[in-house]
């Protein structure tokens, strides 16, 4: 596999762990051109773009010719035309495949809990970083009101201002909830998955999962991780992905929304702190290894 990256160095990806022997090519957004990065190929005949943004359709700025180039070369591309993982417009795909949405409508009950954040993966912290690298590359307009990757607000509907919802950098959200604090993390490559069930009661957003419990399945085990097996596999094929994360959120019903998907999931596990895993067969520093496609 060739990997055509932007973001923190390689290694600290989940992708190099699936890929211990890949090849990088490291991005220049502006300034990569077709022919430069068609001498770099080495007879390699897969090309995974692993782009740490959450709008990719300019990087590089000729990437529709690439994609083609590649193509007329026989090299087969992977994540290359889902470009926009944004939340809404996540959440607007799942409303058109007929899943669950967790866009919120502006009117309905005042009192009903709701959740604000940035329409951006992590408060548009990569762009802010990448901007300071490569001035002038477009990307969307970066939240002013949330900046940090935590920053998440829950608030009753009568309490969230029209300035809010006119915000389009910001995305209000149903707030989904259960007694357990139980989440899901999916992760998908080429055809193999792993489904985490991860139980956090302690956080309003589910982000700080090292020291908790923990069980990780590469098989359905129950009907919330077929489900989220079976819908993983769908947004894999309905959106032409070879490789991804998912997070989801789990109501009291057992019913799962996806959350965010994420193309470029960082992996910097460090298995002492991991010591709440209740499936000893699968700990969480070997779900890279159960992603691997053989040959």
């Amino acid at each position: 596999m060739l990997v055509y990256h932007l973001g923190f160095p390689a290694h600290s990806y989940l992708i190099a762990k699936v890929y211990p022997d890949c090849k990088v090519i490291e991005c220049g957004p502006l300034t990569d051109t077709v022919v430069l990065i068609l001498s770099q190929l080495d007879g390699h005949r897969d090309f995974l773009f692993h782009i740490d943004l959450s709008v990719t359709k300019k990087v590089p700025l000729n990437r529709r010719p690439l994609i083609k180039a590649l193509s007329s070369a026989g090299v087969a591309t992977h994540n290359a035309d889902f470009t926009d993982q944004r939340k809404r417009n996540l959440q607007r795909i799942s409303r058109e495949m007929g899943l669950p949405s967790l866009t919120a409508a502006r009117k309905g009950d005042p009192q009903e809990l709701l959740l604000v954040k940035s329409d951006l993966n992590v408060a548009g912290g990569p762009e802010r970083r990448t901007l300071k690298r490569f001035p002038g590359l477009p990307v969307p307009r970066l939240p002013t009101r949330i900046y940090e990757p935590y920053q998440y607000h829950v608030a009753k509907r009568a309490d969230i201002a029209d300035e809010i919802w006119n915000d389009t950098t910001l995305h209000v959200e149903k707030y989904i909830e259960n007694s357990k604090g139980l989440v899901i993390r999916s992760f998908w490559h080429r055809g193999k998955a792993v489904v985490s069930k991860i139980q956090n009661p302690h956080q309003v957003v589910k982000k700080n999962n090292a020291k908790c419990p923990r069980w990780n399945y590469t098989q359905p085990v129950d009907e919330l991780t077929a489900t989220v097996f079976s819908r993983t596999r769908l947004y894999a094929g309905h959106l032409g992905l070879s490789f991804f994360a998912a997070d989801w959120v789990v109501n009291e019903q057992g019913s799962p929304f996806i959350a965010d998907l994420n193309l470029t999931p960082q992996w910097v596990v460090n298995p002492l702190a991991h010591t709440n895993n209740r499936t000893s067969e699968l700990p969480v520093s070997e779900i890279p290894k159960r992603l691997i496609v053989s040959a």
